[in-house]
């Protein structure tokens, strides 16, 4: 590893990925932090296997793909790594289907394939050294001891705006009473009773009685079941909104607590009262417990409701997104708000900007937006884009400044997506 580095990425979801590997390919030497041993985050822990965001709001039988550059480029990397995988409709939007553990091992094949990118897994970052409005060094632990290394730029794709945090920046809060987080744990489903529709209806249905006569804690009801493709897994996706409203919040032991015990319960009562669960095998695992919302930067912009909603056009926009606006709050289920057919809305410079600080940028679900724009923003399509667009953004601040040293830039090397 070296001392010095271009652009330092810390967090290594989907637009850390991005971020990183068009910095890189770019000739910027490029160091991506990440405190798990993987990449992928939220994608890989939770084992997504519907990449959402991807594809125009075009209602068309054949979806098409909304972004040119890194996104598109990425998708169509899993579509050959896995023979099932191809957009499929789910209502009014297009998914990107495909089989848990894709999504991974693509992210290892582009980030072992960077010559210019170094990578740290199991790394925390600790303070950063300011020298007036700019990040001079990061200091990190990993593997039991502290390093430091200077930077030219840093991109915040952590998710929750820790480094952001760290350089005094302005923070916005999440509201999980309206973007609650979810718990996730796998079901061996040999028989198929989780793929029939049917079934499924009459299996929520059941436990929404549970919940409203009490034998259900309140919130068991907000559940669903995905399939996995071509194989006999389900992930059963908990929706803990109620939850969060109970105990005040959800960062707490108690809460974490409180969430593997409302997965016991729902699991009891399933085999205790479907015949058709006594052959589902759930895994022995606690589930894992997915925010799907968090600490975000106040940028230069805020990109907000009506900006989604309205397709807005803004003249420095660097990338787009059509996804509507998803919301789990803590009473009744899912609620989504569309864009009108055939739109989407821009994402400007300024919501990947933090102010006071120049050589910052954020992406992902870090970037400046409220708490509905950022309930679209957020899915892993989106965050793809967003993560090369800051990539783009933090080697075009190192070019033009003297942190580039005797960087070899060309800029004809940078991923653009059409806008």
């Amino acid at each position: 590893m070296k001392q010095h580095y271009h652009v330092i990425v810390v967090g290594a979801g989907s637009s850390g990925i991005a971020a990183a590997v068009c910095a890189s390919r770019s000739g910027c030497r490029t160091l991506l932090l990440e405190k798990n041993g993987f990449p992928g985050g939220l994608a890989v822990m939770g084992k997504i296997s519907t990449i959402c965001g991807l594809y125009r709001n075009s209602g068309k039988a054949s979806p098409e793909f909304l972004y040119d550059g890194f996104p598109m480029e990425f998708a169509t990397r899993m579509m050959r790594a896995d023979s099932l995988a191809g957009p499929v409709r789910m209502g009014r939007v297009a998914v990107l289907q495909t089989r848990p553990g894709v999504f991974e091992t693509v992210a290892d094949e582009y980030l072992a394939s960077q010559k210019d990118l170094d990578i740290v897994y199991g790394a925390e970052a600790l303070r950063l050294r300011m020298d007036g409005n700019r990040i001079r060094r990061i200091d990190f632990s990993a593997d039991g001891r502290e390093q430091q290394v200077q930077a030219g730029a840093v991109i915040d794709a952590t998710g929750t705006a820790a480094v952001c945090e760290m350089a005094g920046a302005p923070l916005l809060l999440p509201d999980e009473t309206e973007q609650g987080p979810a718990i996730l744990f796998s079901a061996e489903d040999a028989n198929g009773v989780l793929t029939n529709r049917t079934n499924v209806i009459r299996i929520l249905m059941k436990i929404r009685r549970a919940a409203d006569s009490g034998d259900l804690p309140p919130g068991a009801d907000s559940i669903g079941f995905l399939p996995e493709i071509g194989g006999k897994t389900v992930t059963v996706k908990l929706n803990l909104g109620a939850l969060v409203v109970r105990e005040h919040g959800s960062h707490g032991e108690n809460f974490q607590d409180k969430a593997q015990e409302m997965k016991q319960q729902l699991i009891d009562f399933l085999q205790n009262n479907e015949d058709d669960f006594l052959h589902i095998q759930f895994s022995d695992e606690p589930g894992k417990i997915l925010h799907r919302a968090g600490k975000r930067a106040k940028g230069m912009y805020l990109l907000t409701r009506e900006d989604v909603l309205s397709a807005a056009r803004f003249p420095d926009a660097v990338t787009r997104g059509c996804w509507p606006i998803e919301k789990y709050p803590a009473s009744g289920g899912p609620r989504f708000s569309y864009l009108p057919k055939e739109a989407a809305y821009d994402i400007p410079e300024r919501c990947l900007r933090v102010p006071g600080v120049d050589n910052l940028f954020t992406a992902g679900r870090t970037i400046s937006a409220d708490d509905d724009a950022i309930a679209s923003v957020r899915v892993i399509g989106c965050c793809l884009a967003t993560g090369e667009s800051a990539g783009n953004l933090a080697v075009r601040f190192v070019s033009q400044n003297k942190e580039a040293g005797n960087m070899k830039f060309n800029p004809t090397n940078m991923i653009t997506g059409e806008i």
